[in-house]
């Protein structure tokens, strides 16, 4: 009977163990089973194994009833795993009957092994990894989705992944259970991918994430689902942002245009009206009712230059100043613009370096922020003005698009006032936008702060909530040049006559015609022209020189360079000077002009146009 079983049979007694039965199988001891009879367990096995058997023996003896025992014994060839029952068959021995179960425990160990390694790659996921049975109830989570999601493993073990991270429907009402994408997973067995998904975190804040759900077959069948999913707040947030940057790129286009042919009208609106003004009797009805018009244009004016200025289209001198000079220099004019009751704190770090700006425009950003800062505290508060430098690094980058990574000096305006909501943030750079009450601002002046910023190749920033202020940052990119001098003046002392001749070319003929006239009521002979065509017909005709050649930029057909670049080859002591609406760089980055040729900004006075005209005739500065 023994010598058919495949298990070990011994019969021990109390004393030391002796063998009375010893096993058929002689293969999973020292010496043959024939051998063992009468011998004590520390004559057969080593100390340890003797004492480990002779305990359980003493054991089953002393409760007088089974106990198993599950131990592991070096024999001759191998190392085998037996789980044993030990009974007792007479006051003082016992049946030992133990199986052989090192198949099973290696195929645990592995089983272990392959959990510990499937365990370790989730962990380091970055993405949330959670696994559920048939049911819909949570087998498993990572640690990237216990981070993610606020919960624990142990804390959801067993329960209901939908009740606990219930999705949200595009309405932002929460999704029914029947209607969880994962149920068409657990029913069908096929793989689903959801690009954009809301999940609610413990805390019930909402995660946008993107995911992918794939079934867990046993045997066939779905036994369940494992699910990764991804946070893509961060890859919102930069689709916002890009989508914001086209947004104002295309308005920025959109009134760069408007400004560009306001101007022409605003050049003919100005310039007559001046014309008109030095006709009449000083002090008449008339002349203030002309003055009026005048006035009214030169607003105008101002206001075709905040739009030029945000959509970085207008006609900047920079030069390179501490950018602590700028707001010290500012300084005492917000001191009388800002109430008693707003308290004003200027915090300079003396490291901050040295930017290339045009002052005059940074100058006027930060008032244009701190005037809003003072209207956003009506009761009082506290309005600080910090500079230091600042480094941009990648990942700053990564979260802000626009930005190009490097050093920056910064300068932080900061208010104690109401504070804005997100959905005036995405809108407070826009032109004309505004939360003031009708009548007390145009809208521009965050525009035109955005616009200086960005076409000094800075970026700016704002940070705000309801009710808990607003810091605006501007970063400038930091200069090694050494400060420029002044520009120098004078152009009040220049002569405004003269008499050589001129080829103004220009498609808007109205201002062609004020133009003319201007230059005509200063001594110049003047040959107008329609466009490019016409130019170069006309000065084909004329034997004489042409001393200088007006031109605006960008004209029907051929630009004014090249109706320039024709005629120099032909008239080579031929001066130019170009006009345009378009006041930026961007003519100049464009390759339409080059940065040291001379230019006039639309809209101008008769008398800046003679100016400029006898300053490019005499080969002064342009």
């Amino acid at each position: 009977m023994f010598a058919a079983l495949s298990d070990v049979v011994l019969a021990l007694d109390s004393d030391g163990g002796r063998l009375s039965i010893a096993p058929a199988n002689d293969t999973l001891l020292y010496t043959p089973p024939t051998e063992l009879i009468g011998k004590t367990l520390h004559e057969v096995f080593p100390e340890k194994e003797a004492d480990f058997f002779l305990h359980n023996v003493c054991r089953a003896l002393q409760a007088r009833r089974t106990h198993r025992v599950e131990y592991q014994l070096a024999l001759a060839s191998h190392t085998a795993w037996f789980d044993a029952s030990v009974s007792p068959i007479s006051n003082n021995s016992v049946l030992w009957i133990a199986h052989d179960i090192t198949s099973a425990k290696c195929a645990e160990e592995e089983l272990r092994r392959q959990l510990h390694f499937t365990e370790a790659v989730t962990a380091s996921l970055g993405e949330g990894v959670y696994a559920l049975d048939q049911n819909g109830l949570v087998t498993f989570m990572n640690p990237a989705a216990e981070a993610a999601l606020g919960w624990k493993l142990t804390e959801v073990i067993g329960r209901n992944m939908h009740e606990l991270i219930h999705h949200q429907r595009a309405d932002g009402t929460r999704m029914l259970r029947s209607e969880c994408p994962l149920l068409s997973v657990l029913r069908t067995g096929k793989t689903i991918k959801v690009e954009k998904d809301v999940f609610v975190r413990r805390d019930g804040t909402l995660m946008p994430v993107s995911y992918t759900a794939s079934a867990i077959a046993t045997k066939g069948k779905v036994s369940g689902a494992a699910l990764a999913f991804h946070d893509i707040s961060h890859q919102q947030l930069l689709e916002e942002q890009l989508r914001q940057a086209q947004k104002m790129e295309a308005i920025g286009q959109l009134a760069g245009g408007i400004a560009h042919d306001f101007n022409n009208l605003l050049t003919i609106i100005s310039g007559y009206s001046a014309r008109l003004v030095a006709g009449e009797t000083a002090g008449s009805v008339k002349q203030k009712e002309l003055l009026e018009i005048q006035r009214a244009g030169e607003r105008a004016a101002l206001l075709t230059q905040r739009l030029l200025a945000f959509s970085c289209r207008q006609l900047l001198k920079p030069r390179v100043v501490p950018l602590n000079t700028v707001v010290t220099g500012v300084e005492p004019m917000l001191r009388r613009m800002i109430p008693e009751d707003i308290d004003i704190a200027v915090q300079l770090n003396s490291a901050t370096g040295n930017v290339k700006v045009d002052v005059a425009q940074l100058e006027q950003v930060v008032i244009n922020l701190s005037v809003n800062a003072r209207d956003a505290m009506p009761d009082g508060g506290k309005l600080t003005i910090e500079t230091t430098n600042a480094t941009l690094d990648e990942l700053y980058v990564r979260q802000h698009p626009q930005v190009t990574a490097g050093p920056y000096a910064l300068l932080v305006i900061t208010d104690t006032g109401v504070g804005m909501d997100n959905e005036t943030k995405t809108r407070i750079f826009e032109p004309f936008f505004t939360t003031k009450d009708t009548g007390t601002g145009t809208g521009l002046g965050l525009s035109m702060a955005y616009g200086v910023v960005r076409q000094s190749g800075g970026h700016i920033w704002v940070y705000s909530e309801p009710s808990a202020g607003s810091t605006f940052k501007i970063y400038l990119p930091l200069v090694s040049l050494q400060m420029a001098p002044l520009p120098a003046v004078g152009h009040d002392s220049l002569q405004q006559a003269g008499q050589e001749t001129i080829l103004l070319v220009e498609d808007d003929d109205g201002l062609r015609d004020l133009v003319a006239a201007t230059l005509i009521d200063n001594g110049y002979f003047v040959i107008s022209a329609r466009d490019a065509a016409d130019a170069l017909e006309q000065a084909a005709a004329l034997n004489d020189p042409i001393d200088l050649l007006i031109t605006d930029v960008i004209m029907p057909g051929k630009s004014g360079a090249s109706v320039a670049k024709q005629l120099a080859g032909e008239r080579p002591a031929m001066k130019v000077l170009y006009m345009s609406g378009y006041t930026d760089a961007a003519i100049v980055r464009h390759g339409m002009l080059n940065a040291d040729m001379a230019f006039l900004t639309k809209p101008f006075s008769p008398t800046a146009l003679a100016l400029k005209v006898r300053e490019v005739l005499n080969g002064g500065l342009v």
